[in-house]
Order: structure tokens, then sequence, then C-alpha cells
């Protein structure tokens, strides 16, 4: 599954992370097969999107940060 890369830089925020060195490892990987983007920081910045959503889905987000999150 292919995830949508953001087009508008105005709508994103650099951040730094720091990883254990298998998963940045794996990160590498994963990006030489491009599936998921083709450099490590960009696989890593879909994952943690798709994670996010996925807690949006379930509704387990409202219970970590103890409020409603706003809809676009």
């Amino acid at each position: 599954m292919k995830m949508a890369r953001n087009e508008n830089a105005a709508d994103s925020a650099q951040i730094t992370i720091t990883v254990a060195l298998k998963t940045a490892q794996l990160l590498e990987q994963i990006a030489a097969e491009g599936h998921y983007g083709r450099k490590r920081a960009v696989v890593a910045a879909g994952f943690v999107e798709r994670r996010i959503h996925d807690l949006i889905e379930s509704g387990a987000l409202e219970k970590i940060i103890k409020q409603k999150p706003t809809k676009p």
C-alpha cells in the first residue's frame, strides 16, 4: 500500500526523532524497496501518520490526549 505524500509543505512540520539502530536499518531496507518512500525519513513519517490515523479512527486518540480531536 502506498501512502500519500504531503504535497503542501505549509501543512507540515519537521521533527527529529531517535530510534534504535535496528529500527533505522529496517527503515533503510523498506526505503530501498520504494513502496513507502525512497528515504527512511519518508518511510518513518508515513508510518507515524498511519498510526495516528488509526488511533483517530479507533477512538483511542481521544483517550490518549483526553480531548476530542478536531476535524479538518
